[in-house]
Order: C-alpha cells, then sequence, then structure tokens
C-alpha cells in the first residue's frame, strides 16, 4: 500500500517539536509492514526509513515557466476539476502556482504508484493534492484549525480570506473522506458545506506516543510552592495576557507560585513588558524555544499546565500534560472539551475569566492532593482515547476500506 502523505511542511528531524506530530503519525504507519509513505512538502527532511521518502516540492516565481506548466495542464484536465476554473477570474496567478506544484505531485503520484492521498492542511497541500487526483485516487483530507476556525480578534484562520473559503468548500466536497480533530469542527464543516454527506466526516483526534522511560512523577502533595507550567507561542491568540492577570489575582491571595514558560513568539516583547508592568517579575521564568527531549523533564517536576488559548484546534501540549499525570487548566477553546474532562482531569474556563482560572489554580494549592488524583484520571484518559497507537489503527482501517470500495 503506498500513501503519498501531502503538507506545507514537515519536521526537519526527528527532534523537530515543530509539526511533530505528523512525523508520529508517519513513524507508527512504518511500522505496518504493508505500507510505503511518500512525504511531499515544501521544505526538506533529514529523517531516513527504508520505507520513506520525502521529496521537497519546488517553487517558482517565473513568469514563462509558470505559463507553459499551466497550458500543459490544459491537456489533461478532466471535467471533475472545472471547478478550479473560477480561479483564473480570482486569482489567476495564484491558480499558476498552484498548477507548478500540482504537476509536480501528479509526476509523484504516478512514478510511486500511488494509492491513497493523504492530504494535511487545507490549503496549499490539500488544494493541490485535489488538482492533481486526475485518476480518482481515494483521497483523504486532514483539517486542521488553521484550516476550518475563523476569530476575528486575531485574524486567525485561512478563512479570513474569501478565495480560500471557496477553494475549501470544493476541496472537501472533493475529498473521499474529512478527518477532523474535534467535535466543534465537525459541526463547522456541517455549516460551511451544505448538503454534505455526514458519512465522509470522521473525528479523529491527535494521538501521544506512551513512553514509560519519560514518565518520571514529581508532584508532591505537601508542596509549599505551585509550580505552573505553559508551554505555546508568545502569541497574544495563545491567551498570554491571561497568564499575567491570573498571576496578579493570585499574588493577591498571598500564596507561593512561579510560571514557568517555555515557548517564544512574536509577542514575546510585549508579554515581558505586560509581565514587568505588574511587577510579577519574580513569578515568571522563561526558557525560550526548548528541545523537543527536553520537554518531559518541564513536564515531570510542574504541578499543573495551563493553556489559556483563544484560538486552537486540538493542543497536543494537554494530552502530553496528561500523559505525564499533570492536571490541565484551559479555556473552552476548539477541541479543547474534548480533551478535558472539567471537574475530573482539570479545570475547563470561560475564555478570558482569568479571576476563574486563578480560582482553580487556588483550588489546586489549598487542595494538593487533588493534582495526584486528577492527574491519574487523565492519565487513564490518553490510555484509552489518545494513544498514537490507537489513531494509526483508524488511519490504516480507513486506508483499507477506501481500497476495497466500502464506506
Amino acid at each position: 500500500m503506498n500513501i503519498l502523505f501531502l503538507t506545507p511542511g514537515f519536521p526537519d528531524d526527528e527532534k523537530d517539536y515543530k509539526l511533530s506530530f505528523l512525523w508520529l503519525e508517519v513513524k507508527y504507519l512504518l511500522d505496518i509492514k504493508d505500507i510505503n509513505i511518500v512525504v511531499c512538502s515544501n521544505n526538506d527532511s533529514n529523517i531516513k526509513r527504508s520505507n520513506l521518502t520525502i521529496k521537497k516540492l519546488k517553487q517558482t516565481n517565473n513568469t514563462i515557466l509558470l505559463v507553459i506548466t499551466f497550458l500543459k495542464f490544459l491537456f489533461t484536465i478532466k471535467t471533475v476539476q472545472l471547478n478550479y476554473w473560477k480561479e483564473l477570474y480570482y486569482n489567476p496567478r495564484n491558480l499558476l502556482r498552484n498548477v507548478f506544484i500540482e504537476m509536480q505531485i501528479r509526476k509523484i503520484i504516478e512514478q510511486n504508484k500511488i494509492d491513497i492521498i493523504h492530504n494535511h492542511f487545507a490549503y496549499p497541500s490539500g488544494y493541490c493534492g485535489n488538482l492533481a487526483n486526475h485518476n480518482n485516487i481515494p483521497l483523504i483530507m486532514n483539517l486542521r484549525g488553521i484550516d476550518i476556525d475563523k476569530v476575528d480578534e486575531f485574524t486567525y484562520g485561512y478563512r479570513q480570506n474569501k478565495n480560500y473559503e471557496r477553494r475549501l468548500i470544493v476541496s472537501i466536497k472533493n475529498a473521499s473522506k474529512v478527518i477532523l480533530q474535534n467535535k466543534n469542527f465537525y459541526d463547522k464543516v456541517l455549516e460551511l458545506v451544505s448538503l454534505i454527506d455526514k458519512n465522509k466526516l470522521l473525528i479523529i483526534p491527535n494521538g501521544v506516543e506512551l513512553n514509560q522511560k519519560y514518565l518520571v512523577n514529581k508532584t508532591n502533595a505537601n508542596q509549599k510552592i505551585l509550580n505552573i507550567l505553559f508551554v505555546g507561542s508568545l502569541l497574544k491568540r495563545k491567551g498570554v495576557d491571561y497568564l499575567v492577570l491570573s498571576a496578579e489575582e493570585l499574588k493577591s491571595r498571598n500564596i507561593n507560585f512561579i510560571y514557568q514558560i517555555i515557548g517564544e513568539g512574536e509577542d514575546e516583547k510585549y508579554f515581558k513588558d505586560f509581565v514587568k508592568e505588574k511587577g510579577l517579575q519574580k513569578h515568571f521564568i522563561l526558557y525560550g524555544k526548548v528541545e523537543k527531549n527536553m520537554i518531559s523533564e518541564f513536564f515531570n517536576n510542574c504541578d499543573i499546565l495551563v493553556l489559556p488559548t483563544l484560538a486552537d484546534s486540538f493542543p497536543n501540549v494537554i494530552i502530553e500534560a496528561m500523559m505525564h499525570k499533570k492536571p490541565v487548566i484551559a479555556f473552552k477553546t476548539g477541541g479543547v472539551p474534548d480533551m478535558i474532562e472539567d471537574g475530573k482531569t482539570g479545570f475547563l474556563i470561560e475564555q478570558k475569566d482569568y479571576k476563574a482560572m486563578a480560582d482553580k489554580l487556588y483550588y489546586f494549592y489549598s487542595n494538593p492532593s487533588e493534582k495526584i488524583t486528577m492527574g491519574e484520571f487523565g492519565y487513564q484518559k490518553v490510555i484509552k482515547e489518545f494513544d498514537i497507537n490507537l489513531k494509526v489503527e483508524r488511519y490504516y482501517n480507513l486506508y483499507q476500506s477506501l481500497l476495497n470500495g466500502k464506506n
């Protein structure tokens, strides 16, 4: 079985944290004997496996080359692709670039005798994968947060662009199956695409690698200082404001606490200035970017993970914390309610309610044994629902059903 993974990016190596969930999926799929995977992305990768091929897609702004490629494309276009002709009116140069990528993908499909096309992210990989699929190979599309979500406050999501939204609808309609990470996005697709067959939509959440060697739970029920961890990009849409505001609330209650911050981002200076403005420097330690293999140590040493994100799909950091037997406090955003059982594995907070966030942090400070109880429930939830083996098994079963012509 030859699978084509189309994605705009792929990890540079096995230690690269960015898009590491993609490598995790590929790695576990490769353990299945009859699977070969070809990854097409915009970057090179140093990852090596015997049944893995990685192809870097070329880009160009050369108008002559783009036009020549488009003319070649015209001789092979089929009726099923006529939806894409609208691009000639809305954004002709963009169509030329996409066709240039599409022709490369088409060649890769033919050379590698691809059986299944698995698109990750709707654009450009999903859109170009649809263009390239002139032989009607079974095509799966994974929609992520930035594909389907739209948060006007932060101008977040590709759907801010109406041209993109049109491409998204066409791509969804042409896909054999559409995979979503959470119930929230499932509902959004039903709203976006009228009369879609619900059997086309599947909810398959992200998974994590259950590696016992990294699990060294150091939670201390009698600890006198609350060790709070945040892992994520330092962006306003990730709720960094509410880390500071909740810390100000905790300070007013005269308790000992520390926020350990892992990550960097374009709002880092703003965040640091806000911490300083509130006089909270001694309550925050910023570590910047941390290597993937080192993050486990921070999970082991913390008491709680907080994630006040305001725009997200299925933040893996939550299940990574739960895998390390840590409770999680997070805003009700995207797929987060699918991940946290409120009051059992952590707490769900209404967006921007930093006082409620501080209340729950204070709860753990006052009831330290609950950190251990909820952490254990979270760990059991990860085993039952978010083991990467479960996700890969569902992928494989889906591949088999599509190849066998079953719905």
